[in-house]
């Protein structure tokens, strides 16, 4: 069979054995005992995350789950695998990694690996491209897709001798710790912006001027005095001849995490630019239905649809501020939003939130406070993702 491309050696520098190439109904063997005597084992589910993960983490009311029948629920032992069948073709399968048992619902497929695997190894190479695109392949249904243990015990694997797959499995695992404490780090940072946010934005911590003296008191403002607002529409979408152009055309989908959004799924041409309502360079996008509170700056003139409000502010107030402070009063937003089959948080509800500024000499000091940890935290995520990559690289090389 064909070599991967990255080998490890034994400790003595000799060559493991060549890999073989075995089928999963090979190597793991179904486990399929039911709850029929209702232990009180704790109920988990699995994710394409973390793997197991208790139902009550998983969601977040999980009392209805107290009046389950357990009884045709699945027993899942330490040491064995479990998946979603209907799932599996976005990465939902976990490990039992607990020293006791614990039950999953009777949907899922549970398994356990012979003696010549090694748990994480194969843990590692369900992760791989390869058994994706091989449960894309082969599963079935009609509407809904499904894989169950009978598919995966015909899928091939690559196999190496035990103490290279514990040399591989090891090799990764040292990976996957950085990853975690990077993703630690990540967490710590965004954590530490959210404490100075809330310090900086109650008040309770305030800048100073450079001359020493104190900023004046901050007043409270309606959004409509801060800037022009407006909500976005929708170019026909039957005009062909409207998209496809150089104009950034903003949909809530475009707003990510990023505090500026400079890349759209569709962008309209001249002509298509001509009907859609322009929003300024330097405007605040807010998502004013369904998800609302969901923003971003453009820093280019452009457009959005009818989902989104813009707040383009005047000279007395910073765009940045406003998008932090927008930011910090999410809840507020959900607050002021109409409520029917669908949260809308209309241009004049929107226009009279009050929120409170300060004089634009300490929304600056704000702005570059904030910005900085921002800065901190993209290059903390900068290096997660790389990390990231090389593993997804390593896994590529590493398996066959």
């Amino acid at each position: 069979m064909i070599e991967p491309k990255l080998r490890f050696k034994a400790d003595d520098g000799s060559q493991f054995p060549d890999w073989e190439e075995k089928k999963l109904g090979d190597i793991t063997s179904q486990y399929k005992v039911r709850n029929k005597k209702r232990l009180p084992l704790e109920i988990y589910s699995v994710n394409n995350i973390v793997g197991f993960i208790p139902q009550s983490e998983q969601f977040d009311d999980a009392g209805y789950l107290k009046d389950t029948d357990t009884s045709i629920y699945m027993i899942v032992p330490p040491r064995h695998f479990a998946y979603n069948p209907a799932r599996l073709d976005i990465g939902s399968i976990g490990y039992q990694y607990l020293d006791h048992d614990v039950q999953v619902s009777s949907l899922y497929e549970v398994f356990e690996t012979s003696d010549l695997v090694n748990d994480e190894f194969l843990w590692s190479w369900f992760h791989t491209h390869y058994f994706n695109n091989v449960v894309k392949r082969l599963q079935e249904g009609g509407v809904r897709l499904y894989f169950y243990y009978d598919k995966m015990q015909e899928v091939k694997i690559g196999l190496p001798s035990l103490p290279e797959q514990q040399k591989i499995a090891e090799f990764l695992s040292m990976i996957d710790t950085v990853i975690a404490k990077q993703k630690e780090t990540v967490s710590a940072w965004e954590e530490r912006k959210k404490g100075v946010m809330q310090k900086l934005f109650s008040q309770e911590a305030r800048f100073k001027a450079d001359d020493g003296n104190d900023f004046p008191e901050w007043e409270e403002k309606k959004l409509g005095e801060v800037g022009d607002i407006m909500t976005g529409n929708t170019p026909s979408t039957k005009q062909e001849d409207y998209y496809g152009g150089c104009y950034l055309w903003v949909t809530p989908a475009d707003i990510t995490d990023s505090r500026e959004v400079s890349v759209t799924a569709k962008k309209l041409t001249e002509l298509g630019y001509t009907v859609a309502r322009h929003i300024p360079a330097n405007s605040v996008l807010v998502t004013c239905i369904a998800s609302i509170g969901k923003n971003a700056i453009i820093r280019e003139n452009g457009s959005c649809n009818q989902q989104i409000n813009s707040i383009t502010p005047y000279n007395d107030y910073s765009v940045e501020f406003v998008y932090y402070l927008i930011c910090q009063n999410e809840r507020l937003l959900h607050a002021n939003a109409g409520t029917g089959g669908m949260e809308i948080l209309n241009k004049d509800s929107f226009s009279k939130i009050k929120m409170y500024f300060p004089c634009l000499e300490e929304q600056q000091k704000i702005v570059d406070c904030l910005s900085s940890l921002d800065e901190v935290i993209a290059k903390q995520k900068a290096t997660l993702a790389a990390w990231e990559e090389l593993k997804k690289g390593l896994l590529q090389q590493m398996f066959v």
